[in-house]
């Protein structure tokens, strides 16, 4: 489902009604003017994220700010027209972020109605704009937007030297080369600055200057000031600069060809133009340009095409539609098109068909998706003639979905044809006869197309014909699959298909569709949703007739087609077990290529889920076939399914054979047989002894996802002798390039231990998993010890709770109060610690420490005892041997009283043979207990000695940390006594790149003045 992952955004839960918290939103609006009214910029910003947050949750429902709109954007508009007033421009930041954000959320053209529109300041708005030297793009935007307010003001601009207009004029014409937000509104002021009668003379100047623009972001601010312009001046002013006009569209084209947006709104001009002078030029260009590349052009040719045609004769209509169904027959054989589509007539359901099975794959998706915005445009507007051949072409656009090399297309062509759709419904004469079969289709979209968008357009326009003409069964449609229900793709599949489907005049239309296209589709998420809701929609009916024009599509060598019926058929079978048996047997009889082909473990999982619904079938080799290809697969989901099918057919020999074969040829087994072996061997119930004694083996030296397998089996088998093997696997740590993997097995073994008899000593082992770092482990003890004991319930509490490492660490230290379960904890926490990691040392060596501290002097020595055993049992192996060493370094650093002889042992332990260590980090961590110990008085009575050969080391790392380490020791010193020789010594030392055979001589120097230090601190009283 990972492509449909935006429709979770757009589900139920997030439609909005209302604006629902403008009274906070008020009250922080009102705190953050207030902090610009005292010119405290820092506090007004400190507002604006949680304002531009909430207008954010609107962008898509921005109309439900209107009733609220004036009360919002006045007070900030004012507070605007205050900081101008002032000449304040540091405190209009805030302000016009603000006011930006209200614009991006419900445009521009809707909150500068709101901006004061006072002539008199005209001159103090222009002054602001002209000192500004490095303004915000916010502030010149607003600013720009008010100024454009101001232009529409009907009064004289031209009067003065320099005239308000003529300073307008210079001040916008310097923003058309930028490239952000104040390029369009200085082009929106220039716009209706020449569209004035009296501002001739500029827009001439202005046009002569445009053909000569070389600029490579000119273009684009020079056309969208024409855009404005045509918009807003008369048609007098518009055709005596016609000619000048298109000269500059021509030029400016050339300075930029593959700016699209120079494209965009050449073609917009060219649109509105056309409306002034529609010849022939203007309108190839527009039909042209709805296939090009970008969808923006296609918008705003779609757009010029409609307002043309809406200016012409009648007959000329009429060939505007011949045009654009023109384009959509391009690169389709005509001999395969059916003959209803040359002469319009009454609609045909068999025409409608047989356009929909014609090969698309030649069609060009831009083409059809600008000619279909230009049908719906054309329509809304009642600028074409209504026929019945573009409602074929927008039913076959409707489930238009090709599959090419860089992916799905067919997106955008199916919104279109929802769009056409609506705005049939929505004109005065729409062809109410064809509500029925349009209906039909658009249900289809609305429920079962994969875009959310799509399926959103598809449920709007059919809401349109519902309330518009007579569609069987629609209100009740409505209230289940209306706009909001169709948002997430699996509700609108699972739910609100199947409901449609108990509809007669609906059912064979999207039963066709999920078995004609879904079953199908590329995406594989779309052909298990198609085959869970085909089922939904058949249950209670009579599904064999699908289930027989499934069954030969199993054996396609397609894989997307071989998978979708297989799918189909699992979930149909499912249902209806009488069709286990025909099922069984079209899954045995998928081909052996499609295996190995892109998708075959798809396949394989998917056939064997059909096997194992259905009885054994007659001839089981091509059973044994399947099942040898599917136990060398990786997959996991292949691997569950071939359990599946086994586990199923368990009683019968073909499954006893397969086992007594897997046990006397083990060694050989690929590791991914072994892993389906093992899985396979804790649901079938023979050669019990062997299958223990092999699971057994697995568990202590297979592959970690094979001994993963082996431990959830072997809850199924006698416990005596399973539990020393699962006790085993508890400290299974296992680590590879995916990390720490042997946690699999930990989890699996916990996980069947709790399904089996234990004795106390298991539970001992098991509570160790308490400490893990990894939460999943620690949950799934806790869930396995409170199910399995009262009194660890209640230690432990809500297990899910464990899942916080700050809450689970401290809550779960008191444990080690427990004698017996010391150990055990203990040995899990060190490897806890060990790791590094901030969970560990933030949260679980905090809460050790605290414990020691507040633990009494006994169980401190006994947990620090225990440590030095596990240290002096495991010190040749470093993945044991330095965690506790980082343990006890932990415990030196907070201040830990340690017994004296017990850290006199860890010191000679961890300084043994230190020059032959390979290990950093064990280097690092003795190196640190070793310069703890020398401050005990007592403790080692030549502890510092052994820091030379740290100091010497072959490493530069270890040598320059512990270099750093006596010098914290020196500064502490130095508060005692002399040690401004000893810091000198240790920081003019290249410690990093001097031969450590050379540092012999300073380091023992060093060592022997700290160590004699240390020794009369020690002796002072």
């Amino acid at each position: 489902m990972s492509a449909d992952e935006p429709d979770e955004l757009l589900c139920e839960g997030a439609e909005l009604v209302r604006f629902e918290q403008y009274d906070a939103f008020m009250e922080k609006q009102d705190a953050m003017l207030a902090c610009v009214e005292m010119h405290d910029e820092d506090g007004a910003c400190a507002y604006l994220p949680a304002l531009e947050a909430e207008l954010q949750r609107y962008q898509e429902q921005a109309y439900l700010l209107d009733p609220y709109l004036e009360r919002l954007v006045v007070p900030v508009a004012q507070a605007m027209r205050t900081q101008v007033l002032e000449s304040s421009c540091l405190s209009m930041v805030p302000v016009a972020r603000l006011l930006y954000m209200y614009t991006k959320v419900r445009g521009y053209k809707v909150v500068s109605r709101f901006f004061p529109h006072q002539v008199r300041e005209m001159p103090l708005l222009l002054d602001v704009l002209e000192r500004f030297e490095s303004p915000t793009w916010e502030c010149l935007y607003v600013l720009l937007l008010w100024l454009s307010s101001m232009v529409l003001v009907p009064f004289p601009l031209h009067r003065g030297t320099p005239s308000p207009a003529e300073r307008i004029h210079r001040l916008s014409t310097r923003f058309l080369s930028r490239p952000g937000k104040e390029r369009d509104a200085a082009s929106i002021v220039l716009g209706r600055l020449y569209a004035r009668q009296e501002s001739e003379v500029l827009f001439s100047a202005f046009l002569q200057g445009a053909e000569q623009a070389t600029a490579s972001l000119e273009p684009t601010g020079v056309l969208q000031t024409l855009c404005a312009f045509v918009k807003q001046a008369d048609a007098s002013v518009i055709r005596a600069h016609y000619d000048a006009m298109l000269r500059v569209i021509a030029h400016l084209r050339t300075v930029d060809a593959r700016n699209i947006l120079v494209d965009r709104y050449a073609i917009k001009l060219e649109g509105r133009l056309a409306m002034q002078d529609p010849r022939d030029s203007h309108v190839d260009t527009l039909l042209h340009a709805l296939a090009h590349a970008d969808s923006r052009v296609r918008y705003s040719a779609a757009k010029g095409t409609a307002r043309v045609a809406s200016r012409l004769p009648h007959a000329w209509r009429a060939q505007i539609l011949e045009a654009l169904l023109t384009m959509l027959s391009e690169h389709i054989l005509s001999h395969t098109m059916p003959d209803g589509l040359h002469e319009p007539g009454a609609f045909n359901e068999q025409t409608a068909e047989t356009l929909r099975c014609v090969d698309l794959h030649g069609v060009s998706e831009y083409t059809w998706h600008g000619v279909f915005l230009a049908l719906a445009e054309c329509i809304r507007r009642a600028a074409v003639p209504i026929d019945v051949r573009m409602v074929y072409w927008t039913l076959t656009g409707l489930v238009f979905d090709v599959r090419r090399a860089t992916g799905s297309t067919g997106t955008s062509v199916r919104d279109a044809c929802c769009y056409v759709l609506w705005s049939l419904a929505r004109t005065r004469d729409a062809p109410h006869v064809l509500a029925v079969p349009i209906a039909q289709r658009l249900i289809i979209a609305a429920t079962l197309d994969r875009d959310v968008a799509v399926r959103r357009a598809a449920s709007a326009a059919f809401q349109e014909w519902v309330g518009r003409a007579t569609v069987p069964h629609g209100i009740d449609i409505l209230r289940t699959a209306d706009f909001a229900a169709v948002g997430t793709r699996r509700h609108a599949y699972l739910t609100c298909a199947p409901f449609v489907a108990q509809f007669d005049t609906y059912r064979p239309g999207l039963v066709a569709y999920a078995e004609r296209s879904l079953l199908s589709h590329w995406d594989s998420a779309v052909r298990i949703l198609g085959a869970q809701a085909l089922a939904h929609m058949l249950a209670g009916r009579d599904a064999r007739p699908v289930l027989q024009r499934l069954c030969p599509r199993s054996a396609s060598h397609d894989t997307d087609v071989a998978h979708g019926a297989l799918v189909a058929l699992a979930h149909l079978v499912r249902d209806h077990p009488p069709l286990a048996q025909e099922a069984s047997r079209a899954a045995l009889s998928t081909s052996p290529s499609v295996w190995h082909a892109p998708g075959g473990a798809s396949i394989l999982a998917s056939a064997c889920h059909v096997v194992s619904l259905g009885p054994l079938p007659t001839d089981t080799a091509p059973l044994r076939s399947l099942w040898d290809e599917a136990v060398l697969r990786p997959e996991v989901e292949v691997q569950d399914m071939v359990v599946a099918s086994i586990q199923a057919l368990k009683d019968h020999a073909i499954v006893h054979d397969l086992v007594r074969t897997w046990l006397d040829t083990w060694p050989s087994l690929p590791p991914d047989t072994q892993c389906v072996a093992a899985k396979a061997m804790g649901v079938v119930d023979v050669y019990a002894d062997e299958r223990c004694e092999r699971l057994c083996d697995v568990l202590r030296s297979g592959a970690v996802e094979a001994r993963c397998a082996a431990a959830r089996s072997l809850s199924t088998l006698p416990t005596h002798r399973v539990v020393p093997a699962l006790r085993a696997g508890l400290h299974d740590m296992t680590t590879d390039a995916r990390g720490d993997v042997g946690s699999w097995v930990r989890m699996a073994c916990i996980e069947s231990l709790g399904a089996v008899e234990c004795d106390a000593d298991t539970l001992v082992d098991m509570a160790g998993l308490l400490m893990e770092r990894i939460d999943t482990v620690r949950v799934k003890a806790a869930e396995v010890l409170s199910r399995m004991n009262e009194p660890w319930r209640d230690a432990i509490g809500d297990p899910s709770l464990l899942r916080d490492a700050s809450y689970a660490f401290p809550h779960l230290m008191p444990l080690l109060h427990v004698p017996a379960y010391r150990f055990s904890l203990l040995r899990s926490l060190v490897r806890t610690i060990g790791s590094r990691s901030d969970v560990a040392l933030r949260v679980a060596g905090q809460a050790l420490v605290q414990w020691a501290k507040q633990a009494s002097s006994d169980e401190v020595h006994d947990v620090c005892g225990m440590l030095y055993r596990q240290a002096s049992t495991h010190a040749r192996d470093n993945r044991t041997f330095v965690p506790v060493l980082q343990t006890v370094q932990l415990l030196l650093d907070w201040d830990v009283r340690l017994d004296v002889s017990l850290l006199t042992r860890f010191v000679r332990l961890a300084c043994h043979h230190v020059e032959k260590v390979h290990s950093v980090p064990r280097l690092l961590a003795a190196m640190r207990i070793c310069v703890h110990a020398s401050q005990v008085p007592g403790a080692v009575p030549d502890a510092a000695v052994y820091l030379i050969p740290f100091l010497t080391h072959r490493y530069p790392t270890v040598r320059i940390h512990t270099s750093e380490q006596l010098f914290l020791l020196a500064q502490e010193l130095s508060m005692e006594y002399d040690t401004t020789e000893i810091e000198a010594a240790l920081l003019d030392t290249p410690w990093a790149t001097a031969p450590p055979t050379d540092l012999g001589t300073v380091s023992t120097h060093i060592v022997h003045r700290i160590y004699d230090i240390l020794a009369a601190k020690h002796r002072a009283p």
